[in-house]
């Protein structure tokens, strides 16, 4: 997978990984020990000129967000020979992360954008519940409000109807519930009150990355 792709995108949408030792965190995010939402900021303005502008659909996030019914689709597409994906599984030494990132229609946008993300310590197991998870909707890319579940005081829900996580190109069936909270920097707590549920499905494939 492409540098910029697979660091880019993936800080994009994912989780702060505040407290974790460098040797926890993705490569992207190790880096003097930055934080993702320090990272994200540089990531979206690069990624926006140097990914395809075509894309296919690879599954759906189906969700009710605010009383407001939406539709997510995560994506494949191929740049230089190489095919990329919007929803990923990986493996490091420490943590086994998956990524379903989802956007308004079945073309790559920096704005509108859903993430479910989990981390799980180690290799994952199946059934293993995740040691961490957090849904991030930007509605705007990388100007505020940003909507984060980190730090609400509510959990984030994750059940999964089938996780199938080998070969080439997994699935992920399941449901998930969140409270998103509005926060006007990415580095900030969350203002408690400006939160709206968020509750929904996801059917995907998963790229399964090496």
């Amino acid at each position: 997978m492409p540098a910029l792709y697979s660091c880019g995108l993936v800080c994009l949408l994912t989780w702060r990984f505040e407290g974790l030792p460098d040797s926890l965190k993705p490569g992207c995010l190790s880096k003097g020990g930055l934080e993702m939402r320090s990272v994200v900021v540089a990531a979206a303005t690069m990624i926006g000129t140097a990914l395809p502008a075509t894309a296919e659909e690879f599954g759906r996030i189906e969700a009710t967000l605010n009383g407001e019914d939406r539709i997510w689709y995560t994506l494949t597409m191929t740049q230089g020979g190489q095919t990329d994906a919007s929803a990923t599984f990986s493996t490091s030494r420490f943590t086994s992360d998956l990524h379903l990132q989802g956007h308004p229609r079945p073309s790559f946008t920096t704005s509108d954008v859903l993430s479910i993300d989990l981390m799980y310590r180690g290799e994952y197991q199946p059934g293993a519940a995740p040691m961490e998870a957090e849904v991030i909707y930007l509605p705007t890319g990388m100007r505020p409000p940003f909507w984060t579940s980190s730090r609400t005081g509510t959990p984030v829900t994750v059940t999964f109807e089938e996780l199938t996580l080998e070969g080439e190109t997994g699935r992920a069936v399941g449901a998930f519930a969140a409270t998103l909270c509005m926060t006007e920097v990415l580095t900030d707590d969350p203002d408690p009150s400006q939160c709206q549920p968020i509750e929904g499905r996801f059917d995907t494939q998963v790229m399964i990355e090496e």
